[in-house]
């Protein structure tokens, strides 16, 4: 009976025992966007999706294959829809794990053909599931858009050609981990840079874990002004750090179609003083 018991709790405990969640973020010519792996639920394919971003393998890869009202594919460094990291992996699938509008899932040939190619919801397609008629093709989930999930649809409205590939390239600059620090966020201001600078896409700050505990920014805002040549601002934002958050997007900035010139990015109120970063818009 006691053993019963213990193995019934250990159960429960399993059930209830949550993991952090991997988060990345994309960071596209079109805008960016934050997309949560389910690393518990599917450890193989989001462990394969990671260690291809650790390897920055989607630096400059397009979305080769975009249809309103289904999905946006990507993945393929050649870009034909036909490539991948030179091998494959199984099939990985979960009952609570279902392709619904929003989701991340595996492009594939056949069964257990994976790499590196995925494609992200639109709509509901759930019959892409491993358990629903018809089963003519089945795509593992991995992950779900979290934040920004509209940049996704402005993706998916863009006009494309008779192979349902993109007029206008459509690119992922990078794909990159969410980090994250230990509460509250020790970050060292006078050293954060920006990428890509010169802007060319969407930039994002990066403010490294401050190693010197007098200089470093502990707080739950930051506030950025962009200031033009003549010295006036033309842009400015107050923006949340969400547990630490230490890559921060830029993508409204990137919306305001600056014109060419050299700016100074202020970052304002860090108890080890304001910090500026020169970027160019080409």
């Amino acid at each position: 009976m006691k053993r019963k018991l213990l193995s019934l709790l250990l159960a429960l405990i399993g059930v209830y025992t949550v993991k952090a969640q991997t988060q990345v973020v994309f960071y596209t010519n079109m805008g960016n966007f934050t997309v949560q792996m389910e690393d518990s639920l599917a450890p193989i394919t989001s462990g394969n999706f990671l260690s291809l971003v650790k390897q920055q393998y989607y630096d400059g890869v397009i979305f080769h294959r975009v249809i309103d009202n289904f999905m946006i594919q990507g993945g393929d460094p050649t870009g034909t829809g036909s490539g991948g990291p030179g091998y494959t992996i199984e099939d990985e699938f979960h009952i609570d794990l279902s392709n619904v509008r929003g989701t991340i899932s595996m492009a594939n040939s056949g069964p257990n053909t994976g790499g590196s190619q995925f494609f992200i919801n639109l709509v509901n397609n759930t019959y892409l599931d491993f358990n629903k008629s018809p089963f003519s093709s089945k795509h593992p989930v991995f992950g779900k858009v979290t934040d920004s999930f509209e940049v996704v649809q402005r993706i998916g409205d863009v006009s494309t050609n008779s192979s349902d590939r993109p007029i206008n390239e459509v690119r992922m600059d990078s794909i990159r981990e969410l980090r994250f620090y230990s509460a509250p966020p020790e970050i060292n201001v006078k050293q954060a840079k920006v990428y890509p600078n010169p802007v060319v896409s969407a930039p994002y700050i990066l403010i490294p874990k401050s190693d010197n505990q007098t200089e470093h920014f502990n707080a739950n805002t930051i506030h950025i002004q962009c200031i033009n040549g003549h010295g006036l601002q033309v842009w400015s934002k107050a923006i949340p750090i969400k547990s630490g958050q230490v890559e921060i997007s830029l993508g409204d900035l990137y919306k305001e179609n600056l014109v060419s010139g050299i700016y100074i990015l202020r970052i304002l109120e860090s108890p080890s003083g304001s910090a500026e970063i020169k970027i160019v818009i080409p």
